[in-house]
């Protein structure tokens, strides 16, 4: 029988499918046309919450990040500081590197000085902000570096996988218009991997994207393993 709370928390989530697809994430995500059917083809998936883009972002970090592992924080000062508080009350350590401190060099420093960092967390603010600090060769070291990328993204930003060709994880973004309105992006065979990690039933990204899919409503059969 399904846990009531489990039910109650993940009824707020869906799968986007055909017909709830928003044209607002598929720009984010890439400037070419995309449909739905094509989309599923990337290898990604889709949850969308009736939460907040904090809310999102909190139950990523909380279910992809083992329990013995830290994050680096790139951004803005103001959203470092944000972020790491909410990192923090899950007893997750978080490394901050913000404005005029980012960049390639000090990326490779921090990674290698600190072993125990497994997923970087990018928190673009703007189109401006992605040229600026020539986002796609820091996330090309990232990934060099052997460490997992999430993209907390403001939804104004788009093509954004156009820019990093996707080397991201996991991507987090909300709707302009509307507070209590966000969405994960989400690699799919690293998504079967946060089975059973979430440090929280509230914030369970593999719990939400299982119910979900039970309502699916694509003729493409969910697929488990890519």
């Amino acid at each position: 029988m399904t846990n009531f709370r489990l039910e109650n928390q993940i009824d707020q989530c869906a799968v986007l499918t055909e017909d709830t697809l928003n044209e607002k994430i598929i720009k984010l995500w890439s400037k070419e046309a995309l449909s739905n059917e094509c989309f599923y083809q990337t290898g990604y998936e889709t949850i969308l919450y009736n939460q907040s883009h904090y809310y999102a972002i909190e139950t990523v970090i909380t279910s992809v990040l083992p329990w013995d592992k830290e994050l680096l924080l790139l951004g803005s000062t103001e959203a470092c500081v944000a972020l790491k508080e909410l990192v923090q009350k899950h007893a997750i350590a978080g490394h901050l590197m913000s404005d005029e401190t980012i960049n390639i060099t000090n990326v490779a420093n921090a990674l290698q000085f600190y072993p125990e960092i497994s997923h970087v967390l990018i928190h673009i603010e703007s189109p401006e902000w992605l040229e600026q600090f020539a986002i796609s060769d820091i996330v090309k070291t990232i990934v060099l570096a052997g460490r997992e990328i999430i993209v907390s993204c403001d939804a104004s930003v788009t093509g954004l996988d156009d820019v990093v060709k996707s080397m991201i994880t996991y991507l987090v973004g909300s709707f302009d218009e509307k507070d209590d309105k966000s969405f994960v992006v989400a690699r799919r065979n690293k998504l079967v991997q946060t089975e059973g990690n979430a440090r929280s039933l509230h914030y369970d990204l593999y719990a939400n994207w299982q119910w979900s899919m039970r309502k699916r409503t694509s003729v493409i059969e969910p697929m488990v393993f890519q």
